[in-house]
């Protein structure tokens, strides 16, 4: 056996994955952060300077799979500009760099995704080794990649798919957690069963209801119950949610193909695969896990990011220039990025601050977010708040607690907001604001 021969075999035995990360949600609920004039949800940035999704990515990494399939939908063009095709990010000590590689998924022009499973579904001619597919025209058969087949859908006829990968991990890409995602897909291979849910164990069952799916585990891992999103603490039976990070074995895909009316995974594909006596399994994980589902839970987990959480690296991967801060002030407890500066008599405390952040003498900064390119002014006074990008506070505003300030607005000196406000981005503001004044557009 030659050379060539040798290390195709050896590349079929390793490639037998897939890393499938669902990133087309819209986030409504961590607006104004993802009005749909500044970001999508994955391209929030936590604890400085680094985006939600790639915190998600890391986690991939870290268990060796840095070629990363990613669903898209909307403002999906807002993702790819962020991530490009991966190679901007890039791993490891300098003479072993590992860049990240990017295919991104999407449905086809008219027919959006429906749901998790869906984008799943529609997204295997990407996930595909080759399409078998004849020519229209001369009727001959051939294997093509999945891109190449969409360009020249008009001239080839598609006939299956080839697919030489036996599991496909699942992430969503608006959390994060520091699960050891090759330990989940161990456990799914050692038990042969269609799926494995990452499963978490929560310290207060009242968080769990109407907001995650709960699962009652078995002997080995096997699930005999799941309910998704019970709506009352009655109605909670179990206190291990599902966290929306799945392995899923190959046979998914045409299991998908044969129920079109299932669109979603904790609603409909594992109620029937329960069902129809299929072998679904729970993996309880330990360590940190957040969806980052709230504007709270976003502030509240930037904040503890600023202690550290293990195995969560805080830096960006992306190659950028180092810029350093101006400090004349005496901060405590805080998480700093780049270019910033913070003038004499000013409290910085217990905060998370971006890349070029200034804040100005006698300013209040304390249990606060605040994003990259903001201006804190003179004696202004923010607290338990978030503060998203290129936002103006003039000397003398009033900012009242748990206030969220838009991208891009300027606060004017004679403004007072009231607690709790949301502000949508690019407003100018000024005078009284209410807490029932400015809504989303």
């Amino acid at each position: 056996m030659d050379f060539i021969s040798v290390w195709f075999i050896l590349l079929l035995v390793i490639m037998t994955e897939r890393a499938f990360i669902l990133a087309g949600g819209a986030g409504s609920r961590l607006w104004p952060l993802t009005d749909e004039s500044v970001r999508p949800k994955p391209n929030v940035y936590m604890g400085g300077s680094k985006r939600m999704l790639e915190y998600v990515a890391d986690g991939f990494v870290r268990a060796d799979y840095s070629h990363l399939y990613i669903a898209v939908q909307h403002m999906r063009e807002g993702i790819k500009h962020a991530f490009g095709d991966g190679s901007d990010f890039v791993y490891g000590p300098i003479e072993e760099r590992v860049p990240l590689r990017i295919t991104y998924t999407e449905a086809p022009p008219g027919k959006p995704f429906r749901g998790t499973a869906d984008a799943l579904r529609k997204s295997r001619v990407y996930l595909a080794d080759k399409v078998v597919v004849t020519d229209r025209e001369n009727h001959e058969e051939s294997e093509v990649s999945g891109t190449d087949y969409l360009s020249s859908k008009a001239k080839l006829k598609f006939k299956r798919f080839v697919d030489l990968f036996d599991t496909i991990i699942i992430g969503s890409g608006d959390g994060i957690n520091n699960f050891d995602v090759a330990d989940l897909v161990r456990f799914h291979k050692d038990r042969g069963g269609i799926a494995t849910i990452a499963a978490y164990k929560m310290d207060n069952t009242g968080n769990i209801v109407g907001n995650f799916g709960t699962i009652t585990i078995g002997d080995h891992g096997k699930i005999e119950g799941f309910d998704e999103k019970p709506d009352s603490l009655e109605a909670v039976k179990s206190d291990v949610i599902n966290t929306g990070i799945y392995v899923f074995d190959a046979s998914i895909l045409d299991w998908l193909d044969k129920h079109s009316d299932v669109t979603d995974f904790g609603n409909h594909v594992f109620p029937e695969l329960l069902r129809q006596g299929e072998k679904v399994f729970a993996h309880t994980m330990s360590g940190y896990w957040n969806d980052i589902g709230t504007l709270e839970s976003y502030r509240r987990t930037n904040l503890e990011l600023i202690d550290g959480i293990y195995g969560i690296d805080i830096r960006s991967h992306i190659k950028r220039q180092q810029e350093a801060n101006r400090i004349l002030g005496q901060p405590s407890h805080y998480l700093i990025s780049q270019g910033c500066e913070i003038e004499r008599d000013t409290t910085v405390k217990n905060s998370v601050l971006g890349n070029d952040v200034t804040i100005k003498r006698g300013a209040i900064l304390e249990n606060s977010v605040v994003l990259s390119g903001v201006t804190i002014g003179e004696g202004v006074n923010c607290q338990d708040s978030i503060i998203d990008s290129d936002v103006q506070i003039d000397k003398g505003a009033q900012i009242g607690r748990f206030v969220v300030i838009g991208k891009g607005t300027h606060v004017r000196s004679n403004a007072i907001i009231h607690p709790g406000v949301k502000i949508r981005p690019g407003e100018i503001v000024e005078g009284e604001v209410k807490h029932d004044l400015l809504t989303e557009k």
